[in-house]
């Protein structure tokens, strides 16, 4: 709020703020304009000239804190996770049930956390009816198949990966269901890094075609495009967090692989967030520091292995997709990687029984 001269001269410092108590003069003008007071012309107006000028986010900020807010955000949304049993759709399904929301899910196979679906997502009649059965506030979709699934098969990866967000906005054409898709940094190559959310999508493998063409850009749903490390449920699972715990004595680490990314658990704070921000569009979920896979396998050896592992650095594989967030309209803050890892390592101590190989 900007202040008058007369106003700054009678403002009230409350500490958090000023009270400016009420204009009570007479219409006796001529002892303002005339005679004037000394407290007045003596006083400086606080003005767009003298006053630092918020930017969006820090008024966001600030407004945040306001308790209107935080008791609106605490309000609980109604949640459909599709893909809920993997490696990110499970954390972000157990995570807003835990925060109080009303979480569906769906997943090839049963899963205990709220109300569960299977089925045939292929099926155009049971994605209609999973969609629109019910009014969800969110639709959070984490369905995709893999690098080497892709290769593997080419059909069911272009339906999954680049044909099914796009049948899930066309449903959701004329509902208020707002769709979270998570994509990720492989639709680029690595040859022209760092990238940012406008950067021409390079990506050169099967799969990374398939998952640029799946990208949702307007200003209805929001596209998270990041790298992920987390926990699986799935003995099997390929991610680098699975494999590193199941590796014991000595182990080689990439220096020249680049990543910049966010665990599962951090993904999953941060959609939550957004959603109350209305972020849309392509966002760069990534705190603008990049580390190697050495570096990161460290972190993992560290905080899960008590340093028992030795790494040797690596050269072999030279690889760098980095990504750079430019946008400044979501408050959400990215962790450190250490920081990210922490928390990850409560998390999968607080949910032992998803993760009992984890502790053999």
């Amino acid at each position: 709020m900007l202040l008058t001269k007369e106003e700054a001269a009678k403002a009230i410092d409350m500490s958090d703020f000023y009270r400016i108590p009420a204009d009570n003069r007479d219409l006796n003008y001529g002892k303002y304009l005339e005679e004037g007071l000394p407290k007045i012309t003596l006083s400086d107006e606080y003005n767009s000239n003298n006053t630092k000028i918020l930017t969006v986010a820090e008024i966001k900020e600030i407004l945040l804190k306001l308790p209107l807010l935080q008791e609106e955000l605490q309000k609980a949304l109604k949640y459909l996770v599709l893909g809920a049993t993997g490696m990110a759709g499970h954390i972000i399904s157990i995570y807003l049930f835990e925060q109080g929301h009303d979480v569906t899910t769906y997943s090839r196979t049963a899963f205990s956390y709220g109300r569960n679906r299977t089925g045939d997502i292929t099926d155009p009649i049971f994605l209609r009816s999973l969609l629109l059965e019910d009014t969800y506030d969110v639709v959070v979709n984490c369905i995709g198949m893999l690098n080497n699934a892709c290769e593997v098969n080419q059909k069911d990866s272009i339906h999954l990966n680049s044909y099914l967000p796009h049948a899930i906005v066309s449903l959701l054409e004329n509902r208020q269901t707002k769709l979270i898709h998570l994509s990720t940094d492989c639709v680029f190559s690595g040859k022209a890094s760092p990238y940012q959310e406008n950067s021409l999508r390079d990506g050169e493998t099967f799969y990374d075609c398939t998952k640029g063409l799946e990208e949702i850009e307007n200003t209805k749903h929001l596209t998270l495009r990041n790298s992920i490390i987390g926990p699986d449920m799935k003995v099997d699972g390929i991610g680098l967090f699975n494999w590193f715990m199941k590796q014991h004595n000595m182990l080689n680490g990439y220096t020249s692989a680049i990543w910049t990314g966010v665990t599962t658990l951090t993904l999953a704070k941060a959609l939550e967030r957004a959603i109350t921000e209305g972020i849309t569009g392509i966002y760069h979920l990534v705190n603008n520091q990049s580390i190697s896979k050495y570096d990161l396998l460290h972190l993992f050896n560290k905080h899960f292995k008590d340093n028992q592992v030795t790494i040797l650095p690596c050269q072999h594989l030279n690889v760098d997709k980095t990504l750079v967030n430019t946008r400044n309209n979501f408050s959400f803050v990215v962790p450190s990687y250490e920081e990210m890892v922490i928390e990850m390592k409560h998390w999968i101590r607080a949910h032992k029984d998803l993760y009992p190989h984890y502790f053999k």
